[in-house]
């Protein structure tokens, strides 16, 4: 098994997802959470396959943003909110319109204090190679885009993936897969009074040991420093071109010092991404590949990384390694709660291979323990999910699936504890 969902093209997804429309399936008798579908895409010009997670506003609406779909087959970007019934409505805040434009949303889109939006789109904008954007509300009750920059390929980079964030001063920053030296790039957009933003690209990929293609998040700690995943690094006999990075980016005045602080092995993960990280400076990620063989390529992990130690290296955890069965394969991102259990989607595996929602959580004893909370059929419930989830107040989670639903569109989904159950 191996569907490397980080990369996959959306022409390609189609594809999976009308295959998968075929495969037997069977109930699901397992679940820890019961599943309420909030909203179903795939309507005539509505957003489909989702493959970007959602966040929340302060008044417990849904925020995202789907790469295809909408008027253009463009993707949109989408608030869904509780309706004073029951059920969750839809509206299409801005549908992009492609080629000059915005084209392709990947990632999670962000908020500012203001209460605009922010993502970036792996393809459109004036070169046609992507661009990082705002999506603001207008006095009329619309939203209105605004591409902030657009990436330009050569030593600009190219091809945006993943979530951007802010720093304190509201600087945007974000990863260009390729592009730079060829290897991708990290860039800072900074805002002038004027509203112009300005590029400044603070690590350029080298495709050496730092690794290459850095198209997950980024993430700061408290001392304001950078960190993410590249795919690449030191060759191994497991992957000859290397297992992937994590890297650090620290401030050093109006220039950025690169650290490679862990290199993957394969033994240990493969293609490592979608990082957080807890109060400690504890990071926590997912790798997508590697660890357990019964996949090809490997059924991927969760990792945690302490450190730096005394010697200044920093210390990996493999906290579980799926196998590939009831489990799931290829985990797509990881939250954590206020107690330290982990949350997370896996896109594949699961009784009905189709992925499952799970829960990592600290042992009284040492060690960890790994729970299936609720495996996708594939039908109504939806299935193939390609990002994490994200946790309410109340212990409920959120994501969405990239197919699946009564309109075999994908669907956004709420997961909530049985009363009395397993949980």
């Amino acid at each position: 098994m191996k569907l490397n969902l980080s990369r996959i093209s959306s022409a390609a997804l189609v594809a999976v997802v009308l295959s998968l429309t075929l495969l037997a399936l069977t109930p699901n008798a397992h679940a820890q959470y019961t599943e309420a579908v909030l909203y179903n895409f795939g309507a005539t010009g509505d957003s489909i396959f989702p493959m970007s997670g959602m966040i929340f506003d302060g008044s417990g609406n849904l925020f995202g943003a789907t790469e295809l779909g909408g008027i253009n087959d463009s993707g949109d970007a989408y608030e869904l909110s509780p309706s004073s019934g029951s059920g969750w409505t839809e509206n299409i805040l801005y549908s992009f319109f492609g080629g000059t434009g915005v084209s392709e949303p990947s990632g999670n889109l962000i908020f500012d204090a203001s209460g605009n939006l922010y993502g970036l789109s792996k393809a459109g904008g004036s070169n046609r190679t992507g661009t990082a954007f705002e999506i603001s509300p207008t006095s009329s009750g619309s939203w209105k885009q605004t591409i902030l920059h657009n990436f330009g390929g050569g030593t600009d980079g190219k091809t945006p993936e993943g979530t951007p964030i802010f720093d304190t001063k509201g600087n945007l920053y974000a990863t260009a897969v390729v592009g730079g030296l060829g290897f991708g790039t990290v860039v800072e957009l900074s805002p002038s009074a004027s509203g112009h933003w300005t590029e400044k690209i603070i690590y350029n990929f080298t495709g050496g040991s730092d690794g290459s293609e850095p198209g997950s998040n980024l993430v700061f700690d408290a001392a304001g420093n950078l960190y993410g995943t590249a795919f690449g690094g030191d060759g191994t006999t497991t992957c000859t071109t290397g297992c992937g990075t994590v890297f650090r980016l620290t401030p050093m005045g109006p220039t950025w010092r690169f650290t490679r602080v862990f290199a993957f092995g394969g033994h240990d993960g493969t293609y490592p991404s979608a990082l957080t990280i807890d109060g400690a400076g504890d990071l926590y990620g997912v790798a997508r590949e590697g660890g357990f063989t019964k996949c090809s390529g490997g059924c991927g992990n969760v990792f945690k990384l302490t450190g730096p130690g005394t010697n200044g290296l920093w210390k990996e955890t493999v906290l579980y390694n799926f196998t590939g069965e009831s489990d799931g394969a290829t985990p797509a991102g990881v939250v954590l709660d206020s107690a330290g259990n982990i949350f997370g989607a896996a896109s594949v595996g699961g009784i009905d291979d189709e992925g499952t929602v799970f829960e990592i959580s600290p042992a009284s004893g040492g060690g960890w323990t790994f729970s299936v909370l609720y495996s996708f059929q594939g039908q109504t419930d939806g299935g193939i999910p390609a990002a994490g989830v994200i946790l309410d107040s109340a212990g409920n989670m959120y994501g969405t699936t990239t197919y699946g639903g009564s309109l075999k569109g994908g669907v956004a989904f709420e997961l909530s504890p049985e009363s009395g159950g397993l949980k």
